[in-house]
């Protein structure tokens, strides 16, 4: 792309950081967003710029505050991060997840998991207790869960009324009661491989809502479309593709 006074040319690159699912997702979100500021920028006067993003400052930006926050001030005492306080726990037939942040809570944990002394026990009886001896907290929590089945662990869980819910597998996802409410997963007819499913747009738009208007395009497919869309006639298609220069 070209770049002027009016103008702002994006590139993404990876770096020499390992590619993932996540981190490519990431970096795509942080150039998409990137650009609509660069375009905000522009509407206010600043002109076209060079917008430039990688998967290693994306990731890393993204991750910051939920796993760095002891990097961040490093002499400050240390508490867990997410990825330790929010870790799922094993029960005798899956996971769960569940978080307990209040004193309040975590009382009525005990209480509903039957180990009441556990709330008057001074390693956990306060929030700033449990997080310095967050991993003492974890070893007795896991060993009490991994003694519950998970339907079991979610009804005391449940009961407590804390923050609770099964950690699913990837089939399980599609007959999430949650998921299915949501109308989160569409269906639809491929003409070539079947019935396809895949996940509905995230954002619900109020006035113009997003809909699935058709399928991914095999190679080539939209060629003479597009070609026609740029004034080129059924003649001038028909010479590239007798040339080689279109398929």
């Amino acid at each position: 792309m070209t770049s002027g006074k009016n103008r702002f040319h994006a590139v993404v690159h990876g770096g020499d950081f390992v590619k993932s699912a996540t981190a490519d997702k990431t970096t795509a979100m942080t150039g998409a967003n990137a650009v609509l500021g660069a375009l905000l920028a522009r509407s206010n006067g600043a002109g076209g710029q060079h917008v430039e993003v990688n998967l290693l400052d994306s990731t890393l930006s993204w991750m910051w505050l939920d796993y760095f926050w002891n990097e961040s001030v490093p002499e400050a005492p240390r508490t867990p991060t997410y990825s330790e306080w929010y870790s799922p726990w094993q029960t005798i037939d899956g996971w769960v997840g569940a978080i307990w942040p209040s004193d309040e809570q975590y009382a009525r944990v005990c209480l509903k998991l039957g180990v009441s002394h556990l709330a008057d026990d001074p390693r956990f009886a306060t929030r700033e207790a449990r997080i310095r001896n967050s991993n003492e907290h974890q070893r007795e929590f896991a060993k009490l869960l991994g003694e519950f089945t998970t339907a079991d662990a979610l009804k005391a869980l449940s009961e407590a009324d804390v923050p609770c819910a099964p950690v699913l597998s990837i089939t399980e996802v599609f007959n999430n009661p949650q998921v299915k409410h949501n109308e989160t997963v569409l269906t639809h007819h491929h003409p070539v491989v079947g019935q396809v499913r895949t996940a509905r747009f995230p954002a619900r738009f109020s006035k113009t809502p997003t809909q699935l208007e058709r399928m991914a395009p095999d190679k080539g497919e939209h060629t003479d479309e597009v070609l026609t869309e740029l004034g080129r006639s059924p003649a001038d298609i028909a010479k590239l593709r007798s040339d080689g220069i279109i398929a």
